[in-house]
């Protein structure tokens, strides 16, 4: 089965779908990993096929200082090239999955989805998330 994780992030985020992806790989499955650039050689490095997603994430969610809380003009400010930053993920998530059977996506921690932490949507079918009950999928 070909597999594509999607795990937009550091290299903290990736590190644990590289592990998982090794043992889909293990099991016998073609297992991939959409990520940034900065994380391919990890991705690569545990055997698993990499596709690059666009932008740079450490550009979009960098803050002025870490000790103070960020004052909400420059959030405001930051808006568009968030915008921009999202789009281009979503383009590049949407062609790196073009042919997966199954498609496991993280779910942010803060997200409506914690509580399912990892929405499997095979081939964007979406049929195992309690939020999106199978023919109610958002990704439809």
């Amino acid at each position: 089965m070909n597999v594509v994780i999607v795990a937009s992030g550091s290299h903290g985020d990736v590190a644990p779908y590289a592990g998982l992806g090794v043992r889909l790989r293990e099991a016998g499955h073609e297992v991939s990993i959409a990520a940034h650039a900065p994380t391919a050689e990890l991705v690569t490095g545990a055997g698993l096929g990499f596709h690059e997603l666009p932008g740079d994430l450490l550009s979009v969610i960098s803050v002025p200082a870490a000790d103070r809380p960020t004052p909400p003009w420059y959030l405001n400010r930051r808006i568009p090239q968030l915008s921009r930053y999202l789009l281009a993920v979503a383009e590049g998530t949407i062609e790196a999955t073009r042919d997966a059977e199954v498609v496991l996506v993280g779910a942010p921690p803060r997200s409506p989805c914690t509580q399912h932490k990892v929405v499997v949507c095979p081939a964007w079918g979406c049929t195992c998330s309690r939020s999106n009950p199978p023919g109610r999928c958002p990704a439809r």
